[in-house]
């Protein structure tokens, strides 16, 4: 079963204690309007769109992005990333899932440039970057050959969806 946007917000908030849900809903309503999420049927109240628990955590990731600043097509370009698909597969397991995502001013042109890498977090606090061939943008040693490095965040994509994820499986919602 999938949930609108104003349920997603409101348990967004639930599960946060955040007092902001017209804040938390327009950013939901933009990430839509922008086709970086996508219902999966109109079928909610007065013919609301209705999210998959997938849809719902893309959400929430680019809600982290927006208040970070960074670049919402980076984000969105993460979703494609087929890592994305095993950190959601693994939302029930002991794994934890990072999206690493760096700013690089670019040699010779001076434009910023924007890299990711879902890093993957074993139970055993080990850190798996698969194939991406990405070094640690945060180790002091890590030098970028297109550019400077200015900025790394960590989105902690776990921390933000699992509480999501199992409210909207638990509830019989997912």
């Amino acid at each position: 079963m999938y949930i609108t946007l104003n349920d997603a917000a409101e348990l967004i908030c639930k599960i946060e204690r955040r007092p902001d849900k017209p804040y938390v809903l327009r950013q939901l309503k933009a990430a839509y309007a922008a086709k970086f999420i996508s219902p999966e049927d109109n079928n909610g109240p007065r013919g609301a769109g209705r999210y998959s628990p997938t849809e719902i955590c893309k959400a929430r990731l680019l809600l982290a992005a927006i208040r970070g600043t960074t670049d919402s097509t980076t984000i969105v370009a993460a979703f494609e990333d087929k890592r994305f698909a095993f950190a959601m597969a693994q939302m029930e397991g002991d794994a934890s899932w990072n999206l690493v995502v760096s700013t690089v001013t670019l040699f010779d042109t001076a434009e910023l440039g924007h890299t990711f890498v879902w890093e993957r977090i074993g139970a055993d606090g080990t850190r798996d970057r698969g194939t991406s061939g990405y070094a640690d943008p945060t180790a002091p040693e890590t030098e970028s050959v297109g550019g400077t490095i200015e900025e790394v965040k960590v989105y902690r994509f776990t921390n933000l969806c699992r509480p999501l994820w199992q409210a909207l499986t638990e509830t019989g919602r997912g």
